[in-house]
């Protein structure tokens, strides 16, 4: 999609961001689309490649020898040129390609400067409560008993906030115990009140199975959304705090169903999570949408893949998986996509097909490339760049795959 010559103003054009109206602005127009599908791969949880999209001082910082993010020149920037599939390797995220709208919100927002404000200080709207820090070394320290005593003498503690709008049941959440949690909602402890950041309790407590329970048996809103609009749901995902807590969720009313453009159930695939796959599916339609298979595929989830090939997929969906399983799956895996009806010819936007990246890939097998050129493979097409597999393959070095595609009758 072609994005139109500066003039004053941003508007969006034809779905793509043409540079003539308000600038993009990266609260509003950006962060949703990393949150939505960058954070999975690069967020606060994991780091693939040693890359973090969450926070601005590690995403401006160099990626294989090059800045990931050159503000005011988007063809400079690694990301962008990752994104857009102008780059070696795979068309990132590997779990499918952004929206040309998306692409082009990216390449408008780096070519305006990248403008990524810090976080403001929001000035709290309770009076804060100076006891509660030094209450809250306490309990990290698992002194609860002289928390208890101080709640008794003072019960008013039970509902103070500190400067940050954190509570004493926030800290039960992460550092105490389900009866811990419980005793302070005994003594009033308002389960809904969130910190300055949005963060409720029950967002805090989703790696324990036991005190999200208490917590929704105390009344604590399953739906309701933090700072950045996630949901205690979307958290657990992301977190992948496993089955047992999205039953939980689940059975308090917790909506299974897209969620502001993020699919828990794709998110479960992209955990290999297949447990929770089913609960979510169950809970819903009883059906896996198109984001599921290559999530499964991503995560190399045979239990995962298998769930959705089970419904039965198109040729195409199957394609578009076995181009992600091409750079991370296990053989098992490949051979159940091409079972399914994959194309081993399938291309993406930049003309790389599954060989290319099985060839590149971090985690290339012989048997890998073996199998595609069996299924008819193309070995000597030539992407956008006029590579071929073999070109690609020795930009990793004299290596088997390079001898397999020699062999094979492979060109340069």
């Amino acid at each position: 999609m072609r994005l139109l010559l500066f003039v004053e103003t941003v508007t969006l054009v034809a779905g793509g961001w043409s540079v003539l109206g308000a600038s993009v602005v990266f609260e509003k127009d950006v962060k949703p689309i990393l949150r939505k599908r960058c954070y999975g791969c690069h967020g606060p949880e994991q780091q693939m490649g040693s890359f973090r999209l969450d926070r601005r001082e590690r995403a401006m910082v160099a990626g294989r020898g090059e800045p990931a993010i050159v503000p005011g020149f988007s063809v400079q920037s690694l990301m962008y040129r990752r994104i857009s599939g102008n780059s070696m390797g795979p068309q990132m995220p590997l779990t499918g390609p952004l929206s040309a709208e998306e692409i082009a919100t990216i390449k408008a927002w780096i070519d305006q400067g990248a403008k990524w404000p810090d976080e403001p200080t929001p000035q709290p709207a309770w009076q804060a409560e100076p006891r509660l820090d030094r209450l809250f070394e306490q309990f990290r320290q698992g002194n609860f008993s002289k928390l208890r005593a101080a709640v008794v003498a003072d019960p008013a503690l039970a509902k103070a906030r500190n400067g940050k709008g954190a509570t004493l049941l926030m800290q039960a959440a992460v550092y105490g115990r389900a009866d811990d949690v419980r005793w302070l909602l005994a003594q009033g402890a308002d389960p809904n009140v969130a910190d300055a950041a949005g963060g409720t309790p029950l967002m805090l407590a989703l790696e324990d199975a036991a005190k999200v329970r208490a917590l929704l048996e105390g009344g604590a809103n399953v739906n309701a959304r933090s700072g950045d609009g996630q949901t205690a749901m979307l958290i657990a995902l992301e977190e992948a705090c496993g089955a047992d807590v999205v039953k939980l969720l689940l059975e308090h009313g917790a909506k299974a169903t897209p969620d502001d453009g993020t699919d828990p159930l794709v998110m479960a695939a992209r955990n290999g999570d297949p447990e929770t796959m089913k609960l979510l599916a169950r809970a819903r339609d009883g059906k896996y949408p198109a984001g599921a298979l290559t999530g499964a595929a991503f995560m190399d989830c045979m239990a995962c893949v298998e769930l959705v090939l089970e419904q039965g997929v198109s040729k195409t969906l199957a394609s578009n998986a076995l181009q992600v399983a091409a750079t991370t799956g296990r053989i098992a895996v490949l051979k159940m996509l091409l079972a399914a009806g994959a194309d081993a010819n399938v291309t993406d936007a930049n003309g790389t097909s599954a060989l290319m990246r099985a060839a590149y890939s971090d985690y290339a097998e012989v048997d890998r490339v073996k199998l595609l050129l069996e299924h008819g493979a193309d070995i000597n097409a030539r992407d956008a760049n006029a590579d071929t597999a073999l070109r690609i393959a020795r930009r990793k070095g004299d290596t088997k795959v390079v001898a397999l595609l020699v062999a094979a009758g492979a060109k340069e």
